[in-house]
């Protein structure tokens, strides 16, 4: 049972995370007056997160971040 309040501690911490990345992402969006593309993320990634430890994220990497923040933004379009 230890193993599930973990697992589900893990989800709510990425879940908040990927819900912080997408507000700063958009922020920064708005502030750059710049569109959702791939450059704008890896700016985005490069400049403003670079000395993040990327298991805050729940990914191994600049890439995998790059590809969960499309995906999160993608979502969130969807929604809205």
């Amino acid at each position: 049972m230890d193993g599930r309040v973990e697992q589900q501690g893990n989800l709510k911490r990425n879940t908040r995370s990927s819900y912080r990345l997408l507000v700063d992402y958009k922020l920064f969006l708005k502030e750059k007056n710049r569109h959702n593309d791939y450059n704008s993320r890896l700016i985005f990634i490069t400049n403003y997160l670079d000395a993040i430890n990327f298991e805050l994220y729940g990914v191994e990497g600049r890439e995998q971040l790059i590809a969960a923040l499309e995906k999160s933004f993608d979502e969130d379009k969807a929604n809205d």
